[in-house]
């Protein structure tokens, strides 16, 4: 063993140590619990306990296979189901860190604490959204390897035009309406849940950061109205959450389902 292994072997647990310290430290201050490394784990992190993470293994085992034969829209695919992972942990980070600056400062924080609290609102309600579409793009690209004739997706233009709304209509004018997948997808874009969710995304990402409305007296008084969502609190994020929680919870099986089915 040469002197730069010796040095290696004592310096790496050293600077494991030292990294999880910092990461803890981070988190401490940001109100953001961070992510670890985890070899055997999906995607190489600790991913919530609430992501359906079996099932969206058991999907990409059936959808792996077909990448040598397919490899233009497998990387779509492989691309969308990526970031429904991703999408989910931001959202939940940020749902986690809103709720822990809010129960530092409430509905009337210092600046900085409403800053904080304002950006993790932000990214909640961004990333929650983004896991909904990133799933539907893969949703798009897996009926692409099945029927590339039903589900066009070659061309930019046809890749810019994929939505969740679009994807579900594909599926419910398909040979494959009758299919699970199809129904959950339908549902979830026809709820009252998802539209309200589309509705606050694009009012943060593209408009404003609204005010909140204070009330003095009356059944309302010491409480905050944001976004017309009613008093402002750890259910704004955490309720929505255990909503998209409970909507992957049904379109990842039902996703794994169908390529079982088709492929």
């Amino acid at each position: 063993m040469t002197w730069t292994q010796r040095l290696r072997r004592l310096w790496e647990p050293a600077a494991e140590l030292l990294h999880g310290g910092q990461l803890l430290a981070e988190g401490v201050l940001s109100g953001v619990r961070p992510l670890r490394t985890d070899a055997d784990s999906l995607m190489g992190v600790t991913v919530p306990a609430d992501f359906p993470a079996s099932e969206h293994v058991r999907l990409n085992d059936r959808v792996g296979p077909h990448q040598p034969t397919q490899p233009a829209i497998y990387s779509e695919y492989a691309g969308g189901w990526n970031g429904v992972v991703y999408r989910f942990c931001e959202c939940a980070q940020n749902d986690e860190a809103f709720r822990t600056w809010f129960s530092r400062g409430g509905h009337s924080p210092i600046p900085d604490n409403r800053y904080r609290q304002e950006t993790h609102l932000f990214f909640f309600f961004v990333a929650g959204l983004a896991a909904l579409e990133s799933f539907s793009y893969m949703a798009h690209a897996l009926g692409a390897l099945v029927d590339l004739g039903q589900f066009p997706m070659t061309t930019a233009d046809e890749k810019r035009g994929v939505n969740p709304r679009k994807t579900a209509e594909r599926f419910g004018s398909s040979v494959y309406k009758a299919e699970l997948l199809a129904v959950r997808l339908n549902a979830v874009v026809s709820s009252t849940e998802f539209k309200d969710w589309s509705e606050i995304r694009n009012i943060l990402a593209h408009r404003v950061s609204p005010p909140r409305h204070f009330y003095l007296g009356g059944p309302q008084d010491g409480t905050a109205d944001w976004m017309h969502l009613g008093a402002l609190g750890p259910a704004v994020t955490q309720d929505r959450r255990r909503w998209l929680k409970d909507q992957l919870a049904e379109l990842v099986p039902a996703a794994a389902d169908f390529a079982r089915a088709h492929l």
